[in-house]
């Protein structure tokens, strides 16, 4: 073989390598965008149940008030109400993180998504922070009138 068609095999080879490496870094790439695709999509069930389930209980908890309106404590249907109030704020928010998730495209700039997802993040969070507010409601609805006046300083 002659030096010239060894330089003719090794350029060859070297447009075969590069076209390799860019056809792998092609698959790594789809393959991360379906990964974070699938990812996203599999909390969509879960959220969906919350949203259902919620609903039901804010359905029966509503029912309830109004079945004891008039002879319930008024501590019990602030403590309800309230209840009540921040689990419909947090359906809102599950509602918008299910379509949060469906707007999100992996394919869109990497700035995007990431604010996407960072926006996903910061709501899980507030929901969090929400539904633990609603701890002291639960030890308030058993509450009267009498309680409160004879109460002392370890009650209060």
């Amino acid at each position: 073989m002659e030096n010239a068609e060894i330089i003719n095999l090794w350029k060859f080879y070297d447009k075969k390598l590069e076209e390799s490496l860019l056809l792998n870094r092609k698959n790594a790439e789809d393959i991360t965008k379906i990964k974070a695709r699938e990812f996203l999509i599999s909390m969509t069930p879960l959220k969906l149940f919350t949203i259902v389930v919620g609903i039901l209980w804010v359905i029966f908890v509503d029912i309830l008030i109004l079945n004891v309106f008039a002879s319930a404590s008024p501590y019990f249907l602030i403590s309800a109400g309230l209840h009540v109030l921040l689990t419909k704020v947090a359906i809102v928010i599950y509602y918008s993180q299910s379509v949060l998730i469906r707007r999100v495209d992996i394919s869109d700039p990497i700035i995007a998504t990431q604010e996407k997802i960072a926006r996903l993040k910061s709501s899980t969070l507030w929901v969090a922070r929400l539904l633990f507010l609603q701890f002291p409601l639960w030890t308030t609805f058993y509450l009267n009138d009498a309680l409160i006046e004879s109460g002392n300083i370890v009650f209060y």
